[in-house]
Protein backbone atom coordinates (compact mmCIF):
# COMPACT_ATOMS: atom_id res chain seq x y z
CA UNK A 1 0.00 0.00 0.00
CA UNK A 2 3.01 2.31 0.25
CA UNK A 3 3.00 2.66 -3.53
CA UNK A 4 -0.63 3.81 -3.38
CA UNK A 5 0.24 6.32 -0.65
CA UNK A 6 3.18 7.79 -2.59
CA UNK A 7 1.28 7.91 -5.86
CA UNK A 8 -1.72 9.51 -4.14
CA UNK A 9 0.52 12.34 -2.92
CA UNK A 10 1.70 12.89 -6.47
CA UNK A 11 -1.90 12.87 -7.75
CA UNK A 12 -3.02 15.32 -5.06
CA UNK A 13 -0.66 17.83 -6.64
CA UNK A 14 -2.13 17.14 -10.09
CA UNK A 15 0.70 15.03 -11.54
CA UNK A 16 0.69 11.60 -13.14
CA UNK A 17 3.87 9.52 -13.08
CA UNK A 18 3.20 8.22 -16.57
CA UNK A 19 5.40 5.12 -16.39
CA UNK A 20 4.94 3.55 -12.97
CA UNK A 21 6.00 -0.07 -12.85
CA UNK A 22 8.01 -2.20 -10.45
CA UNK A 23 11.40 -1.09 -11.79
CA UNK A 24 10.53 2.52 -10.87
CA UNK A 25 9.94 1.76 -7.19
CA UNK A 26 12.89 1.62 -4.81
CA UNK A 27 12.67 0.19 -1.31
CA UNK A 28 14.82 1.65 1.47
CA UNK A 29 16.06 -1.08 3.75
CA UNK A 30 16.79 -0.59 7.42
CA UNK A 31 20.10 1.19 7.90
CA UNK A 32 20.52 2.06 4.20
CA UNK A 33 21.68 5.66 3.84
CA UNK A 34 21.87 5.71 0.03
CA UNK A 35 18.64 7.72 -0.31
CA UNK A 36 19.66 10.39 2.18
CA UNK A 37 17.77 11.87 5.07
CA UNK A 38 14.02 12.25 5.24
CA UNK A 39 13.19 8.64 4.42
CA UNK A 40 12.18 6.17 7.09
CA UNK A 41 13.37 2.59 7.11
CA UNK A 42 11.25 0.35 4.90
CA UNK A 43 9.96 3.38 3.00
CA UNK A 44 9.71 3.50 -0.78
CA UNK A 45 10.84 5.99 -3.37
CA UNK A 46 9.27 6.51 -6.79
CA UNK A 47 11.85 7.21 -9.50
CA UNK A 48 12.07 7.97 -13.23
CA UNK A 49 9.78 10.92 -13.77
CA UNK A 50 10.70 11.72 -17.38
CA UNK A 51 7.17 10.78 -18.53
CA UNK A 52 5.38 12.58 -15.68
CA UNK A 53 2.92 15.31 -16.60
CA UNK A 54 1.06 18.02 -14.72
CA UNK A 55 -2.57 17.29 -15.64
CA UNK A 56 -4.46 19.02 -12.83
CA UNK A 57 -6.32 17.60 -9.87
CA UNK A 58 -9.25 15.34 -10.71
CA UNK A 59 -8.23 14.82 -14.33
CA UNK A 60 -9.13 11.59 -16.18
CA UNK A 61 -5.42 10.79 -16.57
CA UNK A 62 -5.10 10.47 -12.78
CA UNK A 63 -8.04 8.06 -12.63
CA UNK A 64 -6.56 6.03 -15.50
CA UNK A 65 -3.17 5.77 -13.77
CA UNK A 66 -4.87 4.67 -10.53
CA UNK A 67 -6.89 2.05 -12.43
CA UNK A 68 -3.78 0.69 -14.20
CA UNK A 69 -1.67 0.55 -11.03
CA UNK A 70 -4.50 -1.09 -9.08
CA UNK A 71 -4.73 -3.79 -11.76
CA UNK A 72 -0.96 -4.35 -11.72
CA UNK A 73 -0.88 -4.56 -7.91
CA UNK A 74 -4.04 -6.69 -7.86
CA UNK A 75 -5.82 -4.34 -5.46
CA UNK A 76 -9.28 -2.82 -5.63
CA UNK A 77 -9.91 0.79 -6.58
CA UNK A 78 -11.22 1.22 -3.03
CA UNK A 79 -7.58 1.28 -1.88
CA UNK A 80 -7.28 4.81 -3.31
CA UNK A 81 -10.23 5.97 -1.20
CA UNK A 82 -8.58 4.77 2.03
CA UNK A 83 -5.42 6.82 1.55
Amino acid sequence: MKVVEKLSKLHQHGYVHGDLEARHVRHKLSGDSAYGEGMNDNDILLIDFDQSVLVGQGSPEIWEEQRRVAAELNISMDAWKRV
